[in-house]
């Protein structure tokens, strides 16, 4: 399912159908090392904040474990990533550690400064 027209209305109704997945097509971004330099777009860091943040907490349009299970497990399983998306032994675990009160998208701009502050704690990845 693709959406074009990102009106919170859309979005809102989007969000919580049995099908939908939540994802970005922004791309991954690393500062430190030469290619990571310039303005990313604000989805690179604020996609999965500002769906944290604006329809979990704030409008309620999906629970939390919902929208964790949007962005990890169901888009692993739709993509066919081997032992990804589920925190199960032998399986890779790629961790993200937020504080769902707290955790927003601070992005309305191409500013690389704010774009890395999305309240992100810390990610690991492990094999």
């Amino acid at each position: 399912m693709v959406n074009f027209v990102m009106a919170d209305e859309g979005v809102e109704f989007l969000l919580p159908q049995l099908e939908s997945i939540i994802g970005s097509d922004g791309w991954s971004t690393t500062p430190s090392v030469p290619t990571g330099g310039g303005h990313p777009h604000p989805r690179c860091y604020g996609t999965f904040p500002r769906v944290l943040a604006r329809y979990v907490r704030e409008k309620r349009v999906l629970s939390l474990e919902q929208a964790v299970q949007k962005m990890t497990g169901k888009p692993a399983r739709k993509l066919r990533l081997d032992r990804r998306g589920e925190l199960r032994d032998g399986y890779f675990a790629d961790v993200v550690v937020f504080d769902p009160a707290t955790i927003r998208d601070r992005e309305r701009s191409r500013s690389r400064t704010s774009s890395l502050k999305a309240s992100i704690g810390s990610s690991w990845t492990a094999t």
